[in-house]
C-alpha cells in the first residue's frame, strides 16, 4: 500500500509568497486607483516629481517678456526697513513721484502691490493719493484679503486710503500645498471683497476678454537661445520678466528707456525685499524663495499668453489608473519572470514618455508617479496569480473538486485512484 502522504513530498510546495503578493498588490493597486490624485501617501513624491518636470519642460521665452515690467521700490532690494521687527512704511512722496515718472511713459496700466499699514505724513499721503487717482493709466492695487488676518485698523485704513483714489484692487493669494510649494493663482475667493483677482485685473487691461483663472500655474522661463540644450529642457533658466528699481527712476541714476513701459503692465511690489517669498516649481532644485509679484507676473503671463495647465478630473484620474493596472496585470500573466525587470523598465520609460508628451504639448498634468505604481503592482498582481495557476496545473487536483476523503484536498486524481486500487 501507497502512503499519499509520502507521495506529497515530491509534490512543488505551494506558492504561499505568490499568494500574498497577489493579494498585497491587488489591494494596494484598487487603494491606488480609488484615492485619484488625492493620495496622501504618493502625494510628496508626485509633487516632487511634478516640480521636476516643470522646471525642465515648462514654457520658454528667449528674451524677457514683452508685455510685463517689474520695479522694485525702496534701495535696491531693501524696499522696507526693519526696526526691532517692525517695517517701516516706504516714503510716499517718492513713490508718488515714482509713479508720475512711470505714467508719463504711457504704460497701459500700472499695479500696485506695496502696503498701506497706517497714515504717515499727511503731505505725502496727499500726493501718492493724488498721483494714483490722476494717472492716465489703469492702476490696479493687490490686496491680501484673508478673512480674519491682519490688524483691524491697518486693514480699515489701507480699505480707506484705497478708496480714495478711486481705483480698481484685486485680491492676492497664491495657494500653497503640504510642501509649501506654491503651484496655484487663486481666480477668486468666496469671503473676498475683491471677486476678482490682481492678475486677471492687470491682464484685462491688454486682454478685455480674460476669465477668471482657477487652477494652476503654467510656468514661464527665460532660457539661453544660443544653447542646444535649451531648445529641449530648460537648464539655468531664470525669471522671464525686466526689473527696475524705483530709486534709480526717481533720482535719475538711470535713464528709463520709455519705450520699456509704453503699452505694457508696469507691476511696482515692495516684496523684493519683504519677508513673504514663495517656494515654486521652478526653484525645486535650487530651493530658492522668490518674491510674491513673481508668481502674480507668472500669473499675468499666462492669462496674456493664453497658456494654461490642466488637470484630470478625478474620476478620469480613477478610470485610468485602473485602466493601467489591469493592462499591467495582464502583461505581467503572459511575461515571464526572466523578462521581468527589462518589461517594467521598458514601461517606465513608456510612461514617463507619454507624461512628457501630455505636459509638453497638450498642457496636462498626469497623476504620473500614481501611474507608474499603478503598472508595478498590476504587473506583480498577474505574475503572481499565474504562478498559482501554474502551480493548480502541476499538482492541484481537476476542478471541480470531489470528495477528497484521506487523500487530502491537494492529491492529484491519479494519486487518488492508486489509494483505492491498494
Amino acid at each position: 500500500m501507497v502512503d499519499t502522504r509520502s507521495e506529497r513530498r515530491f509534490r512543488d510546495p505551494f506558492p504561499r509568497w505568490s499568494l500574498l503578493i497577489a493579494l498585497a498588490s491587488v489591494l494596494a493597486a484598487f487603494a491606488v486607483v480609488l484615492s485619484g490624485q488625492a493620495s496622501s501617501m504618493l502625494q510628496r513624491v508626485e509633487q516632487f516629481y511634478g516640480d521636476v518636470r516643470t522646471s525642465l519642460l515648462s514654457d520658454r521665452l528667449f528674451a524677457d517678456h514683452p508685455d510685463i515690467v517689474l520695479v522694485s521700490v525702496g534701495e535696491n532690494v531693501d524696499a522696507t526697513r526693519s526696526t526691532f521687527g517692525q517695517k517701516a512704511e516706504l516714503d510716499r512722496a517718492r513713490l508718488a513721484r515714482l509713479i508720475e515718472i512711470i505714467d508719463d511713459a504711457a504704460p497701459r496700466a500700472i499695479g500696485i502691490d506695496v502696503p498701506f499699514a497706517g497714515a504717515t505724513d499727511p503731505v505725502k499721503d496727499a500726493s501718492l493719493q493724488r498721483a494714483l487717482r490722476e494717472a492716465k493709466a489703469r492702476v490696479v492695487f493687490g490686496v491680501r484679503d484673508e478673512a480674519g488676518g491682519g490688524n483691524p485698523e491697518r486693514r480699515a485704513f489701507s480699505d480707506r486710503y484705497i478708496a480714495g483714489t478711486g481705483r480698481a484692487v484685486g485680491h492676492i493669494a497664491s495657494l500653497y500645498e503640504g510642501d509649501r510649494v506654491t503651484r496655484y493663482d487663486s481666480g477668486a475667493l468666496a469671503l473676498s471683497r475683491t471677486p476678482d483677482s490682481f492678475a486677471v485685473l492687470m491682464a484685462r487691461a491688454l486682454r478685455p476678454e480674460v476669465r477668471r483663472n482657477f487652477g494652476r500655474i503654467a510656468w514661464l522661463q527665460k532660457v539661453d537661445p544660443n544653447g542646444w540644450v535649451t531648445r529641449w529642457v530648460n537648464v539655468a533658466a531664470q525669471q522671464p520678466f525686466r526689473l527696475f528699481y524705483g530709486e534709480e527712476i526717481v533720482d535719475n541714476t538711470k535713464a528709463l528707456p520709455v519705450r520699456a513701459l509704453a503699452g505694457r503692465l508696469v507691476m511696482i511690489s515692495s516684496g523684493f525685499s519683504e519677508v513673504e517669498r514663495h517656494r515654486t516649481p521652478l526653484t525645486v532644485m535650487t530651493g530658492e524663495a522668490v518674491p510674491a509679484i513673481q508668481v502674480q507676473a507668472q500669473a499675468v503671463a499666462q492669462l496674456l499668453d493664453d497658456r494654461g495647465v490642466g488637470e484630470l478630473p478625478p474620476r478620469t484620474s480613477r478610470m485610468l489608473l485602473f485602466t493601467l493596472a489591469v493592462l499591467a496585470g495582464i502583461v505581467g500573466w503572459y511575461r515571464g519572470l526572466r523578462t521581468s525587470i527589462l518589461g517594467w523598465l521598458a514601461a517606465l520609460v513608456a510612461l514617463i514618455a507619454v507624461d512628457v508628451f501630455a505636459y509638453s504639448w497638450l498642457g496636462l498634468v498626469l497623476p504620473a508617479v500614481q501611474m507608474i505604481v499603478a503598472w508595478f503592482l498590476g504587473e506583480a498582481a498577474g505574475r503572481s496569480l499565474r504562478r498559482i495557476l501554474a502551480w493548480e496545473e502541476t499538482n492541484g487536483r481537476p476542478w471541480p473538486l470531489e470528495d477528497s476523503g484521506e487523500a487530502g484536498l491537494f492529491d492529484t486524481g491519479p494519486a487518488s485512484e492508486r489509494k483505492e486500487q491498494t
